[in-house]
């Protein structure tokens, strides 16, 4: 079984599908097999975009797609009801789709509201808390970050900062070496100083400082 592990079945923007490595894989067995078999074909595609270009690939091998529970649906209906029958699933999977995004946005928006972190990575000297539900300090990683805010404040240059971090051993989350850029966006992030900041829009985050001082944090960008 072949399957794309936490990854959309929307193309969005792109005009391929290469960042799913399980359609890509099911693509190029097409010659191998008569028919694709799927739980319903939203597991295939979640946008015009998508259908349009599996439904092709398909195609051009003769291939069918069998949808265990869409029993009526095939590429090569021509009958009406199933036609309509079939189009009007995929309608009503679009609008449950809609509606969970929805709902989604809407939960994320009241958890900023309430000072909380909605979604995404947490920036580099905090981490989830073990219910996911709130922001906590990763307390080796805040060291890290309280050295790098004195560093700057006591006017030491981003490339000097780098290098002391770099030849201490200390690497970034990703294990990768520090660079400038890495470190300016970490001094001018106002999550820091207790901001929070989603779709363009700041609130008082309830998440604890890692930093001692709000002064700490403007002299060190002053110095930036």
């Amino acid at each position: 079984m072949l399957a794309d592990e936490g990854i959309s079945g929307a193309i969005g923007n792109q005009d391929d599908v290469s960042n799913r490595p399980g359609i890509v894989a099911l693509l190029s067995l097409l010659h191998e097999v008569d028919a694709v078999i799927v739980m319903n074909t939203s597991r295939l595609w979640r946008d015009e975009q998508a259908k349009v270009f599996i439904t092709r690939e398909i195609r051009k091998m003769h291939g069918e797609i069998i949808s265990i529970e869409q029993p009526r649906y095939s590429l090569y209906t021509k009958d009406p009801q199933d036609f309509l029958y079939n189009s009007m699933m995929e309608m009503l999977d679009t609008y449950e789709r809609m509606c969970i995004s929805i709902k989604l946005a809407q939960g994320r928006a009241t958890k900023a509201h309430k000072g909380d972190k909605p979604t995404g990575v947490t920036p580099y000297g905090y981490q989830y808390s073990a219910d996911k539900k709130h922001i906590v300090i990763n307390q080796q990683e805040a060291a890290v970050v309280r050295r790098i805010f004195t560093m700057a404040q006591t006017g030491n240059s981003m490339q000097k900062i780098a290098d002391y971090l770099n030849a201490d051993t200390l690497h970034t989350r990703r294990n990768n070496r520090w660079t400038k850029a890495t470190l300016q966006k970490i001094l001018h992030n106002d999550f820091y100083v207790g901001t929070l900041t989603y779709q363009k829009r700041k609130w008082v985050g309830n998440h604890t400082l890692c930093l001692s001082s709000k002064k700490c944090i403007k002299g060190a960008r002053k110095s930036t």
